[in-house]
């Protein structure tokens, strides 16, 4: 991979670019509450502002839920076994890889396998997404995708968590190299009409999927749609200093030639 696709590869997974607000609340709760009470907080919300009081009278929801805050506890208490075995070691040395292996492979697996068995459940959905950004943040890329489709979101899914579902699943797809499958999951989001309030971001992290696949055509032709189609947004904020990026890429080989025939 080019440094110029490595660039943009880290633009389009680095949390800091999303901008919507969902993503922000997502990370908010991840970073000062931790995972546990992350998953419930994003079912509360979930339930109360999409699905209506009657979610919690729902017997296959609550099953649900109850089944995956055991599961979820039990991860918890490992990551925080393995977080204070750290801070005792003098020595330590961060090895990701390792300490996945060590200490949270089991119990990761554990609560996936709930997941799995609840899937099709809102309250499984919102833990597969808060299990996946947990394993992004520990550069476990690959089974946070697997985590992503545990829940078997539908491809017609409308709600809010729907739209932040898809949205993590192109950027996971992306942090995997599967480029293609990341540029679909981009696009899906923009042909559904019901998830409008992702469309400005999902058309920046197109632009940004391109320029990672290295198809700076395409990747100028979504940055330049952004600014046309939502000239307030921030995510077409975002796309015009990419827009400027790749002007100045275009110009280098040129530049390159010129000086050979110079010399």
């Amino acid at each position: 991979m080019s440094k110029q696709s490595k660039q943009a590869h880290e633009d389009v997974k680095h949390p800091d670019a999303f901008i919507t607000t969902s993503e922000k609340v997502i990370k908010e709760l991840l970073k000062y509450k931790g995972l546990l009470l992350a998953t419930l907080a994003l079912i509360l919300v979930a339930s109360l502002g999409y699905l209506g009081h009657s979610y919690w009278r729902d017997s296959q929801e609550r099953a649900a839920a109850n089944a995956l805050f055991e599961a979820e506890a039990k991860m918890q208490e490992a990551d925080l076994k393995r977080v204070e075995a750290r801070s005792k070691d003098p020595k330590f040395k961060p090895d990701l890889d390792a300490e996945f292996a060590k200490d949270l492979s089991a119990p990761v697996s554990e609560y996936q396998n709930v997941i799995k068995a609840h899937a099709g459940t809102t309250s499984a959905q919102v833990a597969a997404l808060g299990l996946s950004l947990f394993l992004w943040e520990q550069k476990q890329f690959k089974e946070a995708l697997v985590t992503l489709e545990l829940a078997k979101v539908s491809q017609t899914a409308s709600s809010w968590l729907d739209g932040n579902w898809w949205m993590h699943k192109g950027v996971i797809l992306i942090e995997n190299e599967n480029y293609d499958q990341g540029i679909s999951a981009f696009e899906l989001i923009l042909k559904n009409k019901s998830l409008s309030l992702f469309h400005s971001e999902a058309k920046l992290k197109l632009g940004l999927a391109y320029e990672s696949k290295g198809d700076l055509a395409q990747a100028r032709q979504a940055f330049e749609q952004l600014e046309r189609e939502f000239p307030n947004s921030g995510a077409a904020k975002e796309g015009k200093k990419y827009l400027r990026a790749l002007s100045i890429k275009s110009t280098e080989p040129l530049k390159t030639s010129q000086q050979g025939k110079a010399l």
